[in-house]
């Protein structure tokens, strides 16, 4: 089993270990507690953001996880647990200021050379489609095909048909390209968690319809090949 260390790859399924040490070797966790705070803020998000926590190991000045994620990234799952757990640490022993003495020391993704291999090949070709096929691309070429007007993309109200079709760009930008999430939300100024609960809906529609993976798949094909006349389907 090879471990590679390549700091925060990101893809849904990836597997990492994360060390979490204090700053400068302090402890984190001084009374039981502070144990059980930290748990119930990786319970919380958990979640929240749909990871999988399958080991763990608290010490008194650091802590070790074993985590899977789905498609929020483990820099934003940690980004919240330590702020909030930082800041009642802080707040409990009388520490001034807002720093996060949290540093993630190590992260990792697990597997054998040859799926190592494979995974970063697989990360640079997205890198590339990334840069070929841009947001604007993509939402355009959803709103031709699923005959959505581009101004509900961006909309600020809740109509379905906007929402049909940001998930859409948001599960096609994320198979194809490799987009984060994130990237996606903040194109359509739309929050991340509420996208992906769009993709998640979007998935279980194609588990249900063929219709509407044939659709996804016309489109997926369309973009992948660069084809520029588009016909009006309606979903």
């Amino acid at each position: 089993m090879a471990m590679a260390r390549r700091s925060r790859i990101h893809f849904p399924g990836a597997f990492y270990h994360v060390i979490v040490r204090g700053n400068g070797g302090q402890d984190i966790f001084r009374e039981d507690d502070d144990y059980r705070l930290y748990l119930r803020f990786l319970k919380e998000y958990k979640e929240r953001y749909q990871f999988s926590l399958y080991a763990y190991a608290l010490m008194t000045n650091h802590a070790h996880l074993l985590v899977q994620v789905g498609d929020v990234p483990l820099a934003r799952i940690m980004q919240v647990v330590q702020f909030r757990y930082a800041k009642r640490f802080n707040f409990r022993y009388g520490k001034e200021g807002h720093e996060d003495f949290y540093d993630i020391k190590d992260q990792r993704f697990l597997g054998e050379e040859e799926f190592i291999r494979d995974v970063r090949l697989a990360l640079n070709e997205r890198k590339s489609d990334k840069d070929e096929i841009s947001i604007e691309r993509l939402t355009t070429t959803v709103s031709n095909i699923l005959g959505i007007e581009r101004i509900l993309f961006y909309s600020a109200t809740r109509g379905r048909e906007g929402a049909l079709g940001r998930a859409v760009v948001g599960y096609l930008g994320r198979k194809i390209c490799g987009y984060e999430n994130s990237e996606i939300a903040s194109h359509f100024r739309r929050d991340p968690a509420t996208l992906s609960c769009g993709i998640r809906s979007v998935e279980k529609r194609m588990a249900k319809e063929e219709s509407f993976v044939k659709l996804i798949k016309k489109l997926e094909d369309m973009l992948v090949q660069g084809q520029d006349e588009y016909q009006i389907i309606k979903a």
